[in-house]
């Protein structure tokens, strides 16, 4: 790492070494930066029904939050609030009024 004694170099470098099929020829690379890795861990191709109902109901429950939370933000933080309430809470009329409208004027 940056700033230890007795190294060629300072600052975040590394060398990688790559062969060619024939292993003729050799490519040395020395990169620079930060080397970023990472580890996985895990248990595959093992199925667990239980998992998957609990990943599920818990991806229907973020679901249902980011829903409230938007609507929050868009009914009271926003400059056309007003505009987006009469659009979401809009009244219909009731369905028994429209055929007693449509019969009155046959």
């Amino acid at each position: 790492i940056d700033g230890q004694p007795n190294t060629i170099t300072s600052g975040f470098n590394y060398r990688i070494v790559t062969y060619d099929i024939m292993k003729k020829a050799r490519l040395l690379e020395k990169l620079h930066g930060i080397r970023v890795i990472f580890i996985i861990e895990g248990e595959g191709a093992k199925f667990n029904l239980v998992a998957l109902s609990i990943t599920f109901g818990a991806g229907l429950a973020y679901l249902g939050i980011a829903t409230v939370i938007s609507d929050i933000i868009l009914e009271r933080f926003l400059k056309k609030s007003d505009k987006y309430k009469k659009v979401k809470h809009r009244e219909i009329a009731d369905e028994d009024d429209d055929r007693e409208e449509i019969h009155s004027d046959e």
